[in-house]
This record gives C-alpha cells, sequence and structure tokens, in this order.
C-alpha cells in the first residue's frame, strides 16, 4: 500500500516520469455477477486512471483472457449507475511474469484496442502491459526495476525508494509481521 513505491513502479513501466499516483490499495475486491477479482495492486492515478498490477509466477495465471477479464472488471466498475460512458476512464492492466510468457523475447509488450482495417486506436482508453521479468538489462530503467523485483538484498537494488521498503519488510518487527500475513 506504499503510494511513492507504486508511483515510482508505475512511472518506470509506463515510462513517465510525470506520473503521479493518489491512491493504492492492495488486494482490492471487485464484484462481478458471477466471478469476482482481487487485483494485487489497485492504484488510481492522478488523471483518474485506474491500474491493477498483478504479480505473476505461475505462467498459467497470466493468459490473455486473465488479463482482459480484469480490465473488464475495472470498466465494469467505474460507472454508478444512469453515468454515462463518456465518463469512463482509463483503465491499465500490468502483469509483472516471472517468465516470457509472450515468448518474443521484449521486456515490455503492449495491448491496446485497435481497428483492424486502419491500424488506429479505437479509443476506449484501455491497455494491457506484460512486463518480462526475464529481461534485467542494467542500461534501462525497466530493466534495473526488473533486477530489483528479483533481488532478495536490498543493499544489491538499485532503486533506494525500494531498498528502503525492502529493508523495512525483512528487517523489522512490523515488516515481517506484515509479510507473513
Amino acid at each position: 500500500g506504499n503510494v511513492k513505491c507504486v508511483q515510482y513502479v508505475l512511472s518506470v513501466i509506463m515510462n513517465d516520469e510525470g506520473l503521479v499516483v493518489k491512491e493504492v490499495k492492495t488486494q482490492k475486491h471487485l464484484k462481478g455477477q458471477k466471478r469476482n477479482v482481487f487485483l494485487d495492486i489497485y492504484a488510481i492515478g492522478s488523471d483518474g486512471t485506474e491500474y491493477d498490477i498483478e504479480i505473476q509466477r505461475k505462467d498459467e495465471e497470466a493468459s490473455p483472457e486473465r488479463a482482459f477479464y480484469n480490465l473488464a472488471m475495472l470498466k465494469t466498475n467505474m460507472l454508478d449507475k444512469k453515468r454515462p460512458y463518456s465518463e469512463l476512464r482509463k483503465a491499465v492492466v500490468i502483469f509483472i511474469t516471472e517468465h516470457d510468457v509472450i515468448g518474443d523475447k521484449k521486456p515490455l509488450y503492449t495491448a491496446e484496442f485497435l481497428v483492424k482495417e486502419t491500424g488506429k486506436p479505437l479509443g476506449v482508453d484501455a491497455l494491457i502491459l506484460y512486463v518480462n521479468n526475464e529481461i534485467k538489462d542494467p542500461k534501462t530503467k525497466l530493466g534495473r526495476l526488473m533486477h530489483d523485483f528479483s533481488c532478495a538484498d536490498p543493499d544489491k537494488m538499485y532503486s533506494k525508494l525500494l531498498a528502503a521498503r525492502t529493508k523495512h519488510f525483512k528487517n523489522t518487527e512490523k515488516g515481517r509481521s506484515i509479510m507473513s500475513t
């Protein structure tokens, strides 16, 4: 639930240093008619964009169908009854995966809704991103972030912010208590 850490992670993944996060919740529950979703990390940007960040160690948990379902649940839960569809905000689902589940050896995969015949965006303001944790290129911000995600030693992390947060969880009674619940 640390706003600064989530803002840092999102700014790197979205390649937007001006990105501002105003709210973060972990394990946010979205209720569906037939199936509910628990989002690992739910964040709202200052521009109203809603983010779902999922950390996936198992490839089968990172299917495009699941990413699309989470995106649909984000969009579905944005509007109160009788509100116009024009009030739907941007939604971004990010799957940070341990392995390259897409399989093309890219550090980042971006999926958006495009009109097939023109190649132009449909304009629904929705993205699905897959971040490949196998690529830890120290020359890129994203590669350094993926290194930090896999690094057990806070002293070897690139990000001082993430290192400090990791030290809190590993080296304080309160942090260890949170991690074990």
